[in-house]
């Protein structure tokens, strides 16, 4: 949420602006402190990652708006990445963590969350290719292969085809 107030802060100007701004950093600041105080430091350091990672997204995309340069194929990818593929990544792994998943069992799904996170993120872009993002999405549901076939495995395979679109049937 912290991250999302900066971002809109981008939208807006003047008093406005600033109160999204210190709201955010608000936010963030309360989840550090929160994570200090239980002694969980190992998250404060996946956190304080994940938003650097995801700042420097939001900074490529507000560059491309700026300077409006076709953007070559490598930079956008490099640029989903960063501003969806991080964050879709940290928050399955983190999700498998918290449910009790081994730590092959939260690389792939930081693997799968990264994957899912580009494929969503090349849709709300309007990506040319629909075909391409597909494929992206396909490649992330392969990487789901790795995990037991479960009823949960199923559903996030129907969530994530419903997020890119993607009415095809489940794996």
């Amino acid at each position: 949420m912290g991250t999302l107030f900066h971002n809109q802060a981008g939208e807006k100007g003047g008093q406005e602006q600033q109160l999204l701004i210190l709201t955010g950093d608000y936010l963030l600041s309360s989840l550090f402190h929160l994570l200090c105080e239980k002694q969980c430091l190992f998250l404060l350091e996946r956190f304080a990652d994940l938003i650097t990672v995801m700042s420097e997204g939001y900074a490529c995309r507000e560059e491309g708006k700026h300077q409006q340069l076709q953007r070559k194929e490598g930079e956008f990818v490099a640029w989903l990445r960063k501003q969806y593929g991080a964050f879709y990544g940290e928050c399955c792994a983190l999700g498998c963590l918290f449910a009790g998943g081994t730590p092959e069992e939260q690389s792939l799904m930081r693997r799968f969350g990264i994957l899912l996170g580009i494929a969503h993120g090349a849709y709300l872009a309007g990506c040319k290719s629909s075909s391409w993002a597909v494929g992206v999405l396909e490649e992330a549901l392969s990487v789901l292969l790795g995990l037991p076939a479960t009823a949960e495995r199923n559903e996030l395979v129907s969530f994530s085809r419903g997020i890119v679109q993607c009415p095809t049937p489940i794996v």
